[in-house]
């Protein structure tokens, strides 16, 4: 029988094993050796891959959701240690930058399936599933490039010149286009929606994709592009098929991570890249002034947060159940997309709705008072909020920055102090958009 993992693809192998040797994969040339994926049984291999529900990280080194210390930031890679601190140029000729990469393996991955489908016998129904996942994939792939490397559409005229490559085909020797913003949202709507075409509404596990999580993936998408409409419909949708809110009074807060993983606010399980200085550090330090944004009756202060022997405070309510920081899709940032898309278009007692509703499963039993006002704008300012506290370290602040930076009224200044030294990044800096990584650029032979 074919055996993925042990015959082809170093693409996977690399994944599981050496975090050093995904720019020689890109660069490789096929061989004879390469086994071409032929049964079911390989397809599923491929699309469940640990490679396949991973996100990148730095959304959240360059959010300013954390500081850290001088000493923990030493041993930062060099690529990271640029990135913290908002500079230009953050990668050189030589720096292996997995947050490009590993969307890319994804993306590959996802294109090997799709070509590989068509050459095979079996069932429809499982053919057309496998392609409805391996679509999603490779919109999930996408959509983490876009984050780091693109602008928002309604800023792509600013950056005419931004793109990243565009892979449609396995083929390693394919010549892609240059993929700017349009493109890319362009394509990941089409891979969506035909995705929702083809999938069940339920999955047997939270890591494989299914029809609620290609929509919430639309609703995430079209929110970080400002189309608010499209986001508020795709979040709707999810919350018609799945609603479900977990009570945080229900929630034991003294094991270190209170969360289990695939708790039942999960619709689709993915976390970030991890690294032992940032994600799984106790120096990646949560500000003071953040923290006392929780209420003390905020169940999210004890379950969300750690104060370690120090005196600093550390985040520990990850979705994942421990130190892995979850950055999938889940109902809590489907109720905050709801309402924040309502309150943009007026329909502010449907707003109001779904904030209280989420705040009263955050809250201590009978401690909530919900929000009522008939101003849009105050309500607006109030989801907005609670989108920060609700979804810290989830991955989703950087482009919420990107997105909320146009609006004079939600812009954000982030301030950086590293021995004695302030580090800024103005709202709409160019530095929101980071640049291909230059070994890899040099890779491709664009059309």
């Amino acid at each position: 029988m074919y055996n993925f993992i042990n015959k082809t693809l170093i693409l996977l192998l690399f994944a599981i094993g050496s975090l050093t040797s995904c720019e020689e994969f890109l660069d490789a040339k096929p061989s004879k050796d390469l086994v071409v994926p032929e049964t079911i049984s390989d397809f599923r291999a491929i699309l469940n891959s640990s490679d396949m529900n991973l996100d990148v990280m730095l959304t959240l080194v360059a959010s300013g959701e954390y500081y850290t210390t001088k000493g923990n930031w030493d041993g930062y890679l060099p690529w990271q240690q640029r990135a913290y601190l908002w500079q230009e140029d953050v990668f050189q000729i030589g720096d292996l930058v997995n947050d490009y990469s590993f969307p890319y393996i994804m993306i590959f991955n996802a294109n090997v399936v799709l070509e590989s489908l068509e050459r095979v016998e079996a069932p429809e129904h499982e053919l057309l599933a496998l392609r409805g996942a391996a679509l999603f994939y490779r919109a999930y792939g996408y959509y983490n490039l876009t984050q780091l490397f693109l602008p928002i559409v309604n800023q792509s005229s600013t950056y005419p010149d931004a793109f990243i490559p565009l892979k449609l085909l396995a083929s390693i020797t394919e010549k892609p286009q240059k993929g700017n913003i349009q493109m890319v949202l362009s394509q990941m709507e089409n891979d969506l929606q035909e995705a929702i075409s083809l999938l069940p509404e339920e999955s047997t596990y939270p890591i494989q994709p299914n029809k609620v999580s290609s929509h919430a993936l639309l609703a995430r998408i079209y929110l970080s592009q400002q189309q608010y409409e499209e986001a508020g419909f795709h979040a709707d949708k999810v919350l018609e098929l799945k609603s479900t809110l977990i009570d945080y009074n229900e929630i034991d807060p003294l094991p270190n991570f209170p969360f289990r993983i695939f708790n039942d606010e999960v619709l689709f399980h993915s976390r970030m890249l991890a690294n032992s200085r940032i994600t799984r550090s106790l120096l990646s330090i949560i500000d003071n002034n953040l923290y006392a944004e929780f209420d003390e009756n905020d169940l999210r202060r004890a379950l969300y947060f750690t104060v370690n022997p120090a005196g600093n405070i550390n985040f520990s309510g990850s979705y994942s159940g421990d130190s892995d920081l979850f950055s999938g899709l889940a109902t809590n940032e489907m109720y905050l997309i709801s309402a924040e898309c309502k309150a943009r278009i007026g329909n502010i007692q449907e707003a109001l709705d779904r904030i209280n509703e989420l705040l009263r499963h955050r809250w201590k039993q009978n401690t909530y008072q919900n929000l009522e006002t008939e101003s849009g704008q105050e309500v607006l300012k109030f989801i907005l909020n609670e989108r920060k506290k609700e979804l810290i370290f989830r991955g989703t602040r950087w482009a919420d920055l990107k997105r909320l930076n146009t609006e004079e009224e939600f812009a954000v200044v982030l301030n950086r102090e590293l021995e004695d030294e302030t580090y800024t990044l103005l709202p709409n800096s160019p530095n929101y958009i980071f640049p291909i990584p230059p070994d890899q650029l040099l890779l491709e032979d664009f059309q």
